[in-house]
């Protein structure tokens, strides 16, 4: 156990002054898939749910490397499509979607590994502007439209592939949520899990 403590602590000295040097301004274009929330009607005696269908995901960043340590600011967009309206009487389709606009706030840590491949953990938190739409329920028109702004939080991890000095590409994973949302008697419980390619720019 010493010897590997004492290999560890080595490692780290030995990687500190190469992180360092890579301090700089960077910014990343992410997209991917998004496995959305689904929501419970309150107002009604009998319990009824609404789900949401795998959606989609856009993120962008600009963050300052510190050298294995990283701040940066997010923008993101994410939507799920209505899916189904299940009650005790069974399911029936449903139109609309759920929309989250997101400006988060994350830190990141890099775990040290090899020149190319460098895997990362990260959390933040922010504010998200939370907008349900439901148009249809059954095939009858229906028109029911809000929208919430709300605290937001985010964990995730991921790994970094060196292309060049200047790009790198990126898979990853967030959980995003915001506490409950309420739409006209529709708590949304609105959590996310989202994987994501992308790229990252150094500048």
């Amino acid at each position: 156990m010493r010897r590997f403590i004492h290999a560890m602590v080595l490692l780290c000295v030995l990687a500190t002054p190469a992180l360092a040097q890579d301090g700089h301004w960077y910014m990343g274009l992410k997209g991917g898939v998004d496995a959305g929330p689904d929501a419970d009607v309150t107002g009604l005696n009998v319990p009824i749910s609404i789900s949401t269908e795998t959606g989609a995901a856009v993120l962008w960043t600009v963050g300052r490397d510190f050298g294995g340590l990283r701040v940066e600011s997010e923008l993101s967009w994410r939507r799920n499509d209505l899916d189904q309206v299940t009650g005790p009487g069974g399911s029936v389709s449903a139109g609309g979607s759920l929309r989250n606009f997101a400006w988060m706030v994350n830190g990141i840590y890099e775990v040290p590994m090899t020149n190319l491949f460098t895997p990362f953990l990260l959390g933040g938190i922010g504010l998200a502007r939370v907008e349900g739409e439901v148009t249809s329920i059954a095939g009858y028109d229906v028109a029911v439209d809000d929208d919430e702004t709300s605290f937001a939080y985010q964990v995730g991890a991921g790994v970094e592939y060196l292309l060049s000095k200047d790009f790198a590409f990126e898979v990853s994973y967030r959980f995003f949520g915001t506490p409950t949302v309420t739409f006209s008697d529709v708590d949304v419980n609105n959590t996310h899990h989202t994987g994501l390619v992308g790229l990252t720019l150094a500048f």
